[in-house]
């Protein structure tokens, strides 16, 4: 066996690392669970060996940039071979202390293999761009970016940065299972950054022109005179599919995992009257304001939904002005039926949940009912995070809480049997990702996802929306559309 593994490979693993790793510029597009991680650190092993590298910089979404530090590459780097990793935190990089211990690191010791983890966050910042070109410019770099679709978006000040600092690594990976899960057109910026010649062959050199071969197009006018383009549906997705497969191998799990089956349930529950008065006043405020010839900006579009999805949820601002919100008045009957779940969960249950006010919700709850829980959002330090990690995989307790914002990629938790979606966003790249931090290499049991529904409202709507883009997204990478919500 090469002995740039540290551990056994599988077929698949073994197969495209025999096939790629030579090549420079490629991506992954492995599903989630299926040892992306370890293929890529075994291929980056192998180019240190060969002396074609010296370093390896990884991009990763903020949280996830720590778990390759901390966990994958003490898993996975082969243990004859010396190195040095550093995961970079931008809210420390000023501190003096900090300044010492990251120079501490990029002290040149012999043969040691410099490895700098970073997060997409860090690249929004000046001196985070300036420190990841830095280490490309005095390295033999290879190059990860982890969850690529973190770069869908062309204007992006992080998007930019990171596709134009490409250039500077010797070889580059791209890591994603679910590329094209929310639109096809966040395909762009992966491929570019792979590897640009890509879309250079077929005439394409810039983002408006990818949209154009690639997207419907209709002319909105609005009241004021000004009009603007509206995507009103897909084209050549074969063809995407082929550039796809151009730019890097798809594997799915069930092509090269023997993992336990995934089933899928839906809890329904009626609102109370008055939160269905709530909604229909809303849903009235709506249709008055478009019957009146005005347009819904974007941006209040987005506001009514999440208007909406809080009447659902048993909360109501006390004012159009205020961020504060209030509880509606008599039972949440959303909580009451996350409670009768409870009544029958013994295993291990990740509860995601979208909004603050949902998880002070459902963790209010836990601690009534004297249930052992971690929880992990935007407000758990970076240390509490690893603990609440360790603690639920470890058995220590039942129930880990979280936005699939802030935990939906790159753990392993899969000491999970049940997975419960309290709501859901429109994103479908989080709603897979989150549900496979339990469907990955480790689970031995079936895993059970369960959604909580609130008859005829937005939640219906909501599921319809992530089903319909799941069903595109499976034109362009090629998959077979299984059973889904």
């Amino acid at each position: 066996m090469d002995n740039n593994w540290n551990l056994n490979p599988r077929k698949h693993q073994l197969d495209n690392y025999l096939r790629e790793r030579d090549l420079l510029n490629r991506a992954i597009w492995f599903d989630q669970g299926t040892g992306k991680t370890a293929l890529t650190l075994a291929i980056v092993a192998h180019n240190y060996r060969i002396g074609k590298v010296n370093a390896l910089l990884v991009l990763a979404p903020p949280g996830v940039e720590s778990n390759w530090t901390n966990d994958e590459i003490p898993k996975h780097w082969p243990r004859d071979l010396t190195m040095s990793s550093f995961c970079w935190s931008s809210s420390k990089s000023t501190t003096k202390k900090y300044a010492k211990a990251y120079a501490e690191f990029l002290e040149p010791r012999g043969d040691e293999m410099k490895i700098l983890c970073m997060s997409y966050n860090a690249m929004m910042t000046e001196r985070g761009a300036k420190a990841a070109r830095k280490f490309l410019d005095d390295h033999d770099c290879f190059y990860v970016i982890d969850e690529s679709t973190m770069i869908k978006t062309p204007d992006a000040k992080t998007t930019k940065r990171v596709v134009a600092s490409a250039k500077h690594a010797k070889c580059r990976r791209a890591l994603n299972g679910t590329p094209v899960e929310d639109s096809p057109l966040a395909l762009y910026t992966q491929v570019k950054w792979v590897d640009n010649n890509i879309w250079l062959k077929r005439g394409i050199s810039t983002y408006g022109m990818f949209k154009v071969m690639f997207g419907i197009w209709e002319t909105q006018h609005l009241p004021n005179g000004k009009s603007f383009p509206q995507l009103k549906s897909y084209t050549n997705l074969p063809l995407l599919n082929e550039i796809l497969l151009e730019a890097g191998e798809r594997i799915l799990k069930e092509d090269c995992l023997d993992l336990p089956p995934k089933s899928y349930s839906k809890i329904y529950f009626e609102l109370t009257a008055k939160q269905k008065k709530l909604y229909k006043d809303l849903k009235l405020a709506m249709s008055t304001t478009l019957d009146s010839g005005d347009v819904i900006d974007a941006e209040l579009a987005i506001v009514r939904m999440v208007r909406f999805q809080q009447i659902c949820s048993g909360y109501f601002p006390r004012d159009e002005d205020t961020m504060e919100l209030v509880p509606i008045d008599g039972p949440n009957p959303r909580i009451t039926a996350l409670s009768q779940l409870m009544d029958n969960t013994s295993k291990g249950c990740i509860i995601w949940s979208k909004y603050n006010a949902d998880m002070d919700a459902i963790t209010a709850l836990l601690t009534k009912r004297g249930e052992s829980f971690v929880t992990y959002d935007g407000r758990t330090s970076p240390e509490d995070r690893e603990a609440a990690k360790k603690r639920f995989q470890d058995g220590e307790v039942q129930y880990f809480v979280a936005k699939p914002q802030a935990a939906g990629r790159g753990l392993t938790l899969t000491k999970a049997k049940t997975v419960i979606y309290y709501n859901n966003s429109f994103s479908a790249d989080l709603r897979k990702q989150s549900e496979d931090r339990a469907h990955r290499i480790g689970q031995e049991d079936p895993v059970l996802y369960i959604d909580i529904v609130a008859k005829g409202t937005v939640d219906e709507h909501i599921l319809a929306t992530l089903r319909r883009k799941k069903e595109t997204s499976a034109t362009v990478t090629g998959d077979q559309l299984m059973g889904w919500i």
